[in-house]
């Protein structure tokens, strides 16, 4: 079977495929909003499998728009309420859409290690509502379009708090917590 996903024409990398699923990369060169898309979206995404091609389906795309995986402690372990951080300790946090990066790789590269792919724009966070340092915020070395943002836990009592990623005032998504343990 043959798939291909174009976002407003721009071919975009795919990654997985099934009958019921599409995981393709937003490319990098997307040119922005295009007067193609769909009113009320600002850019629109076709589906091509073997010789069926879908109609333009619009979606609301921004340049930034933060969406937290998985947190994981220093040491190694994942970030749960039977594995908490410690103030102090920095934790690693994958996440999606954090757009631009310095050292770009091309769509559908792996992200190179040397220089590093750094989100071009200043990336924040708080955990519980406290201001939490950002060591590093951008791509994965070797990975495509998955990112990395290394957090410090602040001084908290013990409890589980939110971690709010922010970049360009966009915050993540999606509710994701942090268990503290001094």
């Amino acid at each position: 079977m043959t798939t291909s996903v174009l976002i407003d024409g721009v071919p975009a990398p795919l990654f997985f495929t099934s009958a019921g699923q599409i995981d393709a990369q937003m490319p990098f060169e997307w040119p922005g909003p295009l007067a193609v898309s769909p009113p009320g979206t600002n850019a629109g995404v076709q589906v091509t499998v073997n010789d069926s091609i879908s109609p333009v389906l619009g979606f609301v795309s921004s340049a930034v728009a933060p969406g937290i995986y998985v947190a994981i402690n220093a040491n190694g372990t994942g970030q749960a309420p039977n594995s908490p951080a410690k103030p102090g300790d920095y934790l690693t946090v994958y996440v999606t859409g954090l757009g631009a990066v310095s050292n770009q790789p091309a769509d559908g590269a792996a992200s190179p290690a040397n220089p590093l792919a750094s989100a071009t724009a200043t990336v924040t966070a708080t955990i519980g509502g406290q201001t939490a340092n950002v060591s590093f915020a951008g791509l994965v070395p070797g990975s495509v379009a998955f990112y990395q943002v290394n957090v410090q836990v602040p001084n908290l009592a013990n409890g589980t708090y939110p971690l709010v990623i922010t970049q360009g005032g966009v915050q993540n998504s999606n509710k994701y917590q942090i268990a503290v343990s001094n």
